[in-house]
Protein backbone atom coordinates (compact mmCIF):
# COMPACT_ATOMS: atom_id res chain seq x y z
CA UNK A 1 0.00 0.00 0.00
CA UNK A 2 1.64 3.03 -0.96
CA UNK A 3 1.20 6.89 -0.01
CA UNK A 4 1.81 10.15 -1.30
CA UNK A 5 4.72 10.92 1.54
CA UNK A 6 6.78 6.61 1.76
CA UNK A 7 5.48 3.48 1.83
CA UNK A 8 4.09 1.69 4.36
CA UNK A 9 4.01 -1.73 4.34
CA UNK A 10 2.58 -3.92 7.17
CA UNK A 11 1.80 -7.86 7.44
CA UNK A 12 -0.91 -9.09 9.73
CA UNK A 13 -0.34 -12.66 8.74
CA UNK A 14 0.60 -14.33 11.40
CA UNK A 15 -2.84 -13.14 13.31
CA UNK A 16 -4.85 -14.64 10.51
CA UNK A 17 -2.86 -16.82 8.29
CA UNK A 18 -1.03 -18.37 10.94
CA UNK A 19 0.08 -21.48 8.30
CA UNK A 20 1.98 -18.86 6.02
CA UNK A 21 5.37 -18.43 7.82
CA UNK A 22 5.90 -14.97 6.20
CA UNK A 23 7.63 -13.48 9.62
CA UNK A 24 7.34 -14.59 13.16
CA UNK A 25 5.04 -12.27 14.51
CA UNK A 26 3.16 -9.26 13.82
CA UNK A 27 5.70 -6.28 12.42
CA UNK A 28 4.32 -2.76 10.86
CA UNK A 29 6.93 -0.89 9.16
CA UNK A 30 6.80 2.78 8.25
CA UNK A 31 9.59 3.34 5.70
CA UNK A 32 10.15 6.99 4.22
CA UNK A 33 12.89 7.98 2.20
CA UNK A 34 13.69 10.58 5.44
CA UNK A 35 13.21 8.38 8.36
CA UNK A 36 12.57 5.31 9.56
CA UNK A 37 9.51 5.61 12.36
CA UNK A 38 8.62 2.40 13.38
CA UNK A 39 10.06 -1.38 13.02
CA UNK A 40 8.32 -3.13 15.53
CA UNK A 41 5.60 -3.62 17.50
CA UNK A 42 5.77 -3.71 21.34
CA UNK A 43 4.19 -6.66 23.16
CA UNK A 44 0.97 -4.35 24.46
CA UNK A 45 0.35 -2.44 20.80
CA UNK A 46 0.27 -6.20 19.00
CA UNK A 47 -1.89 -7.78 21.62
CA UNK A 48 -3.94 -4.13 21.71
CA UNK A 49 -4.49 -4.31 17.75
CA UNK A 50 -5.38 -7.67 17.79
CA UNK A 51 -8.53 -7.82 20.31
CA UNK A 52 -9.61 -4.79 17.96
CA UNK A 53 -9.47 -6.50 14.94
CA UNK A 54 -11.40 -9.25 16.39
CA UNK A 55 -13.76 -7.04 17.52
CA UNK A 56 -13.16 -6.55 21.07
CA UNK A 57 -13.18 -3.11 23.13
CA UNK A 58 -10.08 -2.48 24.54
CA UNK A 59 -9.00 -0.59 27.93
CA UNK A 60 -6.05 0.88 27.77
CA UNK A 61 -3.97 1.92 30.29
CA UNK A 62 -0.36 3.07 29.60
CA UNK A 63 2.54 5.97 30.75
CA UNK A 64 2.71 8.90 28.76
CA UNK A 65 4.98 8.12 25.68
CA UNK A 66 4.71 4.76 25.91
CA UNK A 67 3.27 4.33 22.52
CA UNK A 68 -0.12 3.79 23.04
CA UNK A 69 -0.98 6.67 19.63
CA UNK A 70 0.05 4.07 17.54
CA UNK A 71 -2.60 1.53 18.31
CA UNK A 72 -5.17 3.04 16.53
CA UNK A 73 -2.44 4.64 13.82
CA UNK A 74 -1.78 1.11 12.36
CA UNK A 75 -5.34 -0.07 12.92
CA UNK A 76 -6.82 1.23 9.69
CA UNK A 77 -3.89 -0.32 7.25
CA UNK A 78 -4.37 -3.88 9.33
CA UNK A 79 -8.12 -3.58 8.86
CA UNK A 80 -8.22 -2.85 5.42
CA UNK A 81 -5.39 -5.89 5.02
CA UNK A 82 -7.62 -8.32 6.55
CA UNK A 83 -10.91 -7.13 4.65
CA UNK A 84 -8.63 -7.37 1.44
CA UNK A 85 -9.74 -3.25 0.79
CA UNK A 86 -13.59 -4.36 0.78
CA UNK A 87 -14.60 -1.29 2.53
CA UNK A 88 -13.08 2.06 3.77
CA UNK A 89 -12.46 2.02 7.19
CA UNK A 90 -12.53 5.50 9.09
CA UNK A 91 -11.35 6.17 12.72
CA UNK A 92 -12.83 9.11 15.13
CA UNK A 93 -10.86 9.92 17.71
CA UNK A 94 -12.01 11.65 20.42
CA UNK A 95 -10.12 14.11 22.13
CA UNK A 96 -9.74 16.85 24.78
CA UNK A 97 -7.99 19.35 23.62
CA UNK A 98 -7.63 21.28 19.81
CA UNK A 99 -3.84 21.12 20.31
CA UNK A 100 -3.55 17.41 20.60
CA UNK A 101 -6.22 17.15 17.75
CA UNK A 102 -3.96 19.39 15.86
CA UNK A 103 -0.71 17.41 16.52
CA UNK A 104 -1.98 14.14 15.93
CA UNK A 105 -4.06 14.85 12.21
CA UNK A 106 -0.71 16.31 10.70
CA UNK A 107 1.65 14.04 12.62
CA UNK A 108 -0.94 11.39 10.53
CA UNK A 109 -0.45 13.09 7.24
CA UNK A 110 3.33 13.02 7.32
CA UNK A 111 2.93 8.74 7.42
CA UNK A 112 0.34 9.80 4.44
CA UNK A 113 -2.71 9.12 5.50
CA UNK A 114 -5.48 11.53 4.79
CA UNK A 115 -6.87 13.52 8.28
CA UNK A 116 -8.42 16.59 9.77
CA UNK A 117 -10.58 17.79 13.02
CA UNK A 118 -13.79 19.20 12.65
CA UNK A 119 -14.16 22.68 12.67
CA UNK A 120 -10.40 23.39 11.38
CA UNK A 121 -12.07 24.98 8.21
CA UNK A 122 -15.01 25.44 5.84
CA UNK A 123 -13.94 23.77 3.28
CA UNK A 124 -12.27 20.40 5.44
CA UNK A 125 -16.08 20.37 7.14
CA UNK A 126 -17.44 19.66 3.76
CA UNK A 127 -15.04 17.31 3.09
CA UNK A 128 -15.87 15.30 6.71
CA UNK A 129 -19.63 14.91 5.59
CA UNK A 130 -18.35 13.10 2.27
CA UNK A 131 -16.14 10.88 4.84
CA UNK A 132 -13.30 11.75 2.92
CA UNK A 133 -10.71 11.43 5.61
CA UNK A 134 -8.99 7.83 6.94
CA UNK A 135 -9.01 10.00 10.80
CA UNK A 136 -11.19 12.08 11.98
CA UNK A 137 -10.77 13.83 15.97
CA UNK A 138 -13.51 15.77 17.29
CA UNK A 139 -14.28 17.03 20.70
CA UNK A 140 -17.54 15.58 22.42
CA UNK A 141 -19.52 19.08 22.10
CA UNK A 142 -18.72 18.65 18.59
CA UNK A 143 -19.45 15.10 17.69
CA UNK A 144 -22.59 14.74 20.06
CA UNK A 145 -24.37 18.04 20.52
CA UNK A 146 -24.39 19.44 16.66
CA UNK A 147 -26.93 17.84 14.68
CA UNK A 148 -24.59 17.37 11.40
CA UNK A 149 -22.04 15.66 13.37
CA UNK A 150 -23.80 13.49 14.94
CA UNK A 151 -26.12 12.60 11.96
CA UNK A 152 -22.74 11.74 10.12
CA UNK A 153 -21.69 9.44 12.64
CA UNK A 154 -24.97 7.68 12.90
CA UNK A 155 -25.85 6.93 9.12
CA UNK A 156 -21.78 6.37 8.49
CA UNK A 157 -20.80 2.51 7.83
CA UNK A 158 -16.87 3.34 7.40
CA UNK A 159 -16.31 3.90 10.88
CA UNK A 160 -14.54 1.02 12.30
CA UNK A 161 -13.33 2.08 15.27
CA UNK A 162 -13.94 4.95 17.71
CA UNK A 163 -10.93 5.87 20.03
CA UNK A 164 -11.55 8.51 23.60
CA UNK A 165 -8.07 9.63 24.53
CA UNK A 166 -7.09 10.75 27.44
CA UNK A 167 -10.09 9.03 28.68
CA UNK A 168 -9.49 9.64 32.18
CA UNK A 169 -11.03 13.23 31.44
CA UNK A 170 -14.19 11.75 30.88
CA UNK A 171 -14.67 11.08 34.64
CA UNK A 172 -12.88 14.27 35.83
CA UNK A 173 -14.73 17.10 33.53
CA UNK A 174 -17.53 15.10 32.70
CA UNK A 175 -19.39 14.72 36.43
CA UNK A 176 -20.53 16.75 39.44
CA UNK A 177 -18.64 17.78 41.88
CA UNK A 178 -18.20 16.83 45.41
CA UNK A 179 -20.32 20.11 46.30
CA UNK A 180 -22.63 19.48 43.44
CA UNK A 181 -20.83 22.35 40.85
CA UNK A 182 -21.58 21.74 37.22
CA UNK A 183 -19.67 19.58 35.06
CA UNK A 184 -16.13 21.09 33.84
CA UNK A 185 -17.32 19.70 30.20
CA UNK A 186 -20.87 18.85 30.89
CA UNK A 187 -20.91 16.87 27.05
CA UNK A 188 -18.00 14.51 28.62
CA UNK A 189 -20.96 13.07 31.12
CA UNK A 190 -22.25 12.30 28.26
CA UNK A 191 -19.92 10.17 25.87
CA UNK A 192 -21.63 7.30 26.82
CA UNK A 193 -23.79 8.27 23.75
CA UNK A 194 -21.76 7.25 21.24
CA UNK A 195 -21.44 3.32 21.95
CA UNK A 196 -25.09 3.85 20.35
CA UNK A 197 -24.06 5.85 17.34
CA UNK A 198 -21.45 3.32 15.88
CA UNK A 199 -21.42 0.01 16.15
CA UNK A 200 -17.77 -0.84 16.55
CA UNK A 201 -15.03 -1.44 18.85
CA UNK A 202 -14.00 1.28 21.41
CA UNK A 203 -10.25 1.99 22.28
CA UNK A 204 -9.71 3.50 25.87
CA UNK A 205 -6.58 5.13 26.26
CA UNK A 206 -5.28 6.67 29.50
CA UNK A 207 -2.09 7.01 31.45
CA UNK A 208 -3.68 8.35 34.63
CA UNK A 209 -6.80 6.21 35.44
CA UNK A 210 -7.22 4.51 39.06
CA UNK A 211 -9.52 1.07 39.59
CA UNK A 212 -12.35 3.45 40.23
CA UNK A 213 -12.23 5.13 37.57
CA UNK A 214 -11.62 2.22 35.35
CA UNK A 215 -14.32 0.58 36.36
CA UNK A 216 -16.83 3.85 36.03
CA UNK A 217 -15.34 4.48 32.66
CA UNK A 218 -16.12 0.43 31.61
CA UNK A 219 -19.95 1.40 32.63
CA UNK A 220 -19.97 4.60 31.16
CA UNK A 221 -19.05 2.72 27.63
CA UNK A 222 -20.90 -0.56 28.27
CA UNK A 223 -17.39 -2.29 27.95
CA UNK A 224 -18.99 -5.73 29.39
CA UNK A 225 -16.20 -8.00 27.50
CA UNK A 226 -13.55 -5.63 26.97
CA UNK A 227 -10.19 -6.75 27.15
CA UNK A 228 -8.00 -4.43 29.35
CA UNK A 229 -4.07 -3.50 29.42
CA UNK A 230 -2.92 -2.10 32.34
CA UNK A 231 0.67 -0.64 32.54
CA UNK A 232 2.66 -0.25 35.66
CA UNK A 233 3.05 3.61 36.24
CA UNK A 234 6.46 3.13 37.71
CA UNK A 235 9.26 4.85 35.87
CA UNK A 236 12.89 3.83 36.92
CA UNK A 237 14.12 7.21 35.50
CA UNK A 238 12.01 9.53 38.06
CA UNK A 239 12.65 8.73 41.71
CA UNK A 240 11.50 10.66 44.50
CA UNK A 241 13.00 11.45 47.52
CA UNK A 242 11.86 13.20 51.38
CA UNK A 243 14.32 14.71 53.31
CA UNK A 244 14.05 16.16 56.69
CA UNK A 245 14.14 19.75 57.42
CA UNK A 246 15.24 20.84 60.79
Amino acid sequence: MFFEKGLLFCSCYELYYPDIQIFSDLNLFLIFSWNSYIRELKPFQKETLKNLLDGRDVYLSMKTGGGKSLCYEAFPVLWSENHQLSSACNVLVISPLISIMKEQSEFLKTLGFTSTYIGKTPEEDMMILDERFQFLFTSPEAILSITKWRNMVTRSQHFKLIVIDEAHTVIRWGESGAGGDEPFRAWYGKIGEIRSLVQCPILLMTATANKAARADLKRKFALNNCHEIIDNPDRDNIKLFVKKCI
